[in-house]
């Protein structure tokens, strides 16, 4: 315990002298507990509820960078997650689609119109591309259910994107 007291304290020292600042985010269990309390949102004001699970990292790591302050990164970092368990009883299709409105829900608040435009654009295409080769090589795989899915993503992914 002492060599982790004695580390701690000299990796915060380095982190004060080189004008590094320490940020908490939250850590999310497998339900929405105290994070999800209103005096937890009206005290950090901070996180966009819109993306709830999926993008709120990014968002906020966006955002400190906007404001002209590094983000750190921790090699020897263990994030420990409980796959799934926030999302038990969602579809694989459902799921999905959450990420994708979350990435698409990113781009609008910090990307331009046309940038985004052309995201969409590039996606569409991508897709197109994938769902025709998935469906050639369909007949001929052992993985039919696998390859359905894959299909599936790229038909969402396609109706995302399309005007």
């Amino acid at each position: 315990m002492l060599f982790r007291s004695e580390f701690v304290r000299h990796l915060r020292a380095f982190y004060h002298e080189n004008n590094f600042i320490e940020i908490e985010t939250p850590v999310l269990g497998n339900a929405a507990s105290g994070a999800a309390a209103k005096p937890f949102g009206t005290h950090h004001n901070d996180f966009d509820e819109d993306f709830f699970l999926y993008g709120e990292d990014e968002d906020l790591a966006w955002r400190i960078r906007e404001k002209g302050f590094s983000i750190g990164y921790i090699e020897e970092a263990i994030v420990f997650h409980w796959g799934g368990q926030s999302e038990t009883g969602t579809t694989p299709a459902a799921l999905f689609e959450k990420k994708i409105k979350a990435e698409y829900l990113f781009y609008e608040k910090h990307y331009r119109t046309d940038t985004i435009e052309r995201i969409k654009r590039t996606e569409r295409f991508k897709a197109i591309f994938r769902i025709w080769t998935l469906k050639i090589s369909l007949p001929f795989s052992a993985k039919k259910t696998l390859i359905q899915n894959k299909i599936d993503r790229y038909r969402l992914i396609y109706k995302m994107t399309t005007p």
